[in-house]
Parts: C-alpha cells; structure tokens; sequence
C-alpha cells in the first residue's frame, strides 16, 4: 500500500518498490483482497497487480532510502549492510500494524496509516 502512495505522490523517475522480509513471499501470489479493496474504495489506486518479493531478491544498492513497517524489519536491513538511510514508518507508534488476515477496517486504519507515512516521506526526504 506504501508502494502506491509514494508511486502517486514522487515523479515517475524516483523508483519506488515494495519487499518483505518474509522468506516466503510469493511472487505468484497475488495482493489480498481487503488490501486491494482499502486502497481502491478509499484512496482511488489499483494495487490489485500488486506480488509480494522478498527483500533479499531486491538489489537494495539502487536506493537511497528504506521504509521499513516494523523496528524488526529496520534491523533486518541494517544487518543486510544497506548503505542507504533506514526509516521506520509511524515509528512514534512502532511502526505500521500488520493487518494480514484482519478484517476490512483494519486494512482502511492500515491505509490511513500509510497515506499519512507517505507525506512523511516526502516532505522529509523530497521536498
């Protein structure tokens, strides 16, 4: 969901990816439903093309910047040696609640969330 924010916000020339520290992400797999409702019925965008990847598959010396949803992802990706800044997003709050297999109005919270991280970004790192 990060992915589509920043992707609306940043001119097309920022690259702008998303990974998961999970080992088992499946690129086969498609984006949930309730993930792909929040973001269409709430905010407009199509994330239904959305596959998840995990980070170890992703060449992270192309990027400045990580936004991480969790302090254990952050560490994970400072211990991968990234030389880029590492963030983590609504870090005052711990970071970004996973919504995974919760219902619909956890995945709207989860986007209202995101939404406010991605202005975060930019303001911080793109203005």
């Amino acid at each position: 969901m990060l992915e589509a924010f920043l992707k609306a916000l940043l001119p097309e020339e920022v690259a702008v990816e998303s990974a998961g520290t999970y080992e088992g992400c499946d690129p086969a797999v498609l984006t949930n439903s309730p993930s792909v409702n929040a973001m269409r019925e709430g905010y407009g965008l199509d994330i239904s093309g959305h596959r998840s990847r995990w980070v170890n598959d992703v060449n992270l010396d192309r990027f400045d910047l990580v936004v991480c949803m969790s302090r254990a992802e952050a560490s994970y990706i400072i211990a991968q040696n990234f030389p880029g800044l590492v963030m983590v997003a609504n870090a005052k709050n711990g970071g970004v609640p996973n919504p995974w297999k919760m219902g619909p109005e956890v995945y709207a919270e989860c986007a209202k969330v995101l939404e406010s991280v991605a202005h975060e970004v930019v303001e911080l790192w793109f203005d």
